[in-house]
């Protein structure tokens, strides 16, 4: 597939969605912090656009809960000095 994409061809998976090639132009953009002009060169970068089959079996599960994890979830040691841990709970889902 990165082989493919570094030549600009486009891959498409069917019932799942296809990978192709954007090309964007230089521009002159800003620095946040400074507010100082900044070159920016001409790039390709991959892009992903979602097949309808996909689609539709994502949103087709809208509005129902997410299930809920087994009641003994794993924990997360935090070491707080080389002394002492202090144990906390990982977050149910993570959002992407």
């Amino acid at each position: 597939m990165v082989k493919a994409l570094e030549r600009g061809e486009g891959i498409e998976i069917r019932g799942f969605g296809s990978f192709t090639v954007r090309k964007y132009k230089a521009y002159e953009g800003r620095n946040p912090r400074t507010g100082e002009t900044v070159h920016v060169a001409e790039k390709r970068l991959p892009f992903f656009k979602v097949g309808k089959d996909l689609r539709e079996r994502v949103n087709a599960g809208l509005g129902t809960p997410l299930p809920v994890d087994s009641p003994t979830r794993p924990t997360t040691r935090i070491r707080t000095s080389p002394t002492t841990t202090t144990t906390t709970e990982r977050p149910r889902y993570r959002t992407v």
